[in-house]
């Protein structure tokens, strides 16, 4: 009977040693540096004494491990069968091994693990030489090598949106989403993000300009505008808003622009944006494959999909070139002032 209950102790202690492997080693040593340094956490800064010792904690925890789960086979096998002692110890140690690492921290296992950091860094501080040189030899014969996890966009695309939910996540949503939708930008087509041919105004090469088309190219919303022959005739040339002002007169023939590009509706957003930079083109209209117009494709809408929000700018300002120079000046003097005062 005594032997099976040390087989027992022996075995919970092997796990012990699976729950401290476990705790030291979730987060990598620089994000531990990091919590010590930034926000003085406790529990990270005294994780942090052990987990400096990288492989000889390894090894030192494996070792244990190794003696524990073998001390605990020895007692079972004096009380039982030896097949009943394999099938009991082997299992547990398997669900417990697989188990934990897949498991958050917990607030017991590392209040466990603060409790045994003082005696664990006291035997790595006397046992350093031994273990340095026994890590060193292993790992100078196998190099361990950890599998990502990741396969394909999917996968990269997933771990993103679960860092997002992670409670420690330090990331911004902007930032997570940002790089979302840069990831999945090249398997999106041009399709997908174009202005429809509908939401587009168009006019008429010789339409005259004046106040009242100014004002309904304006309200349409749309930075460019589509300039055919005739009211339903073809497409000759695109009008930038921007390209005229209050004072504009004439006919829109003398503001257009007379070289229209074209895209295809089932070109990639990445050939989208080659043909941007090879073109020098703003705006492109988008053809189907039976060549009849379907949208517009501007820098605006490549901008949309590839960021999650867009900082609001003034647009007078980008002409003030003072203030554009002291746009930070003010910021740096107040954090300099609130220094001062700390």
């Amino acid at each position: 009977m005594i032997t099976l209950i040390l087989g027992i102790v022996f075995l919970l202690l092997s796990v012990l040693g699976l729950i401290l492997r476990n705790v030291y080693f979730f987060y990598p040593i620089n994000e531990l540096k990091k919590r010590t340094r930034n926000s003085k956490d406790e529990d990270a800064e005294r994780l942090f004494k052990a987990a400096t010792y990288g492989r000889n904690l390894r090894a030192l925890l494996w070792l244990y491990i190794g003696l524990f789960s073998a001390l605990s086979f020895v007692f079972f096998a004096r009380s039982l069968p030896i097949w009943l002692s394999v099938l009991i110890i082997g299992p547990i140690l398997y669900i417990v091994f697989s188990l934990i690492p897949a498991r958050p921290l917990s607030d017991t296992s590392v209040f466990i693990a603060k409790l045994f950091t003082p005696i664990i860094t006291q035997i790595l501080y006397f046992a350093h030489p031994i273990l340095d040189r026994l890590s060193y030899g292993v790992n100078s014969r196998v190099k361990p090598w950890q599998h990502s996890g990741l396969f394909d966009l999917e996968d990269l695309v997933k771990l993103l949106k679960d860092q997002e939910k992670q409670s420690d996540n330090r990331i911004s949503k902007d930032s997570l989403e940002t790089s979302i939708k840069t990831l999945e930008f090249g398997d999106k087509k041009v399709s997908q993000i174009l202005t429809p041919l509908n939401k587009v105004k168009s006019v008429s090469e010789s339409d005259s300009v004046g106040p009242i088309l100014i004002n309904e190219i304006y309200e349409s919303q749309n930075k460019f505008v589509l300039v055919k022959d005739k009211q339903k005739g073809d497409i000759v040339g695109t009008l930038a808003f921007s390209d005229l002002n209050i004072k504009s007169n004439g006919y829109i023939r003398n503001f257009m622009n007379t070289k229209v590009a074209y895209l295809n509706e089932n070109d990639s957003l990445l050939y989208a944006v080659s043909a941007f930079l090879a073109t020098s083109q703003n705006l492109f209209v988008v053809l189907n494959s039976i060549d009849e117009p379907v949208g517009i494709l501007n820098v605006d809408n490549i901008l949309k999909e590839l960021l999650y929000t867009i900082p609001k700018s003034d647009y007078d300002d980008h002409f003030l070139r003072e203030k554009i120079a002291n746009k930070f000046e003010s910021k740096a003097d107040n954090s300099e002032e609130t220094e001062l005062k700390t």
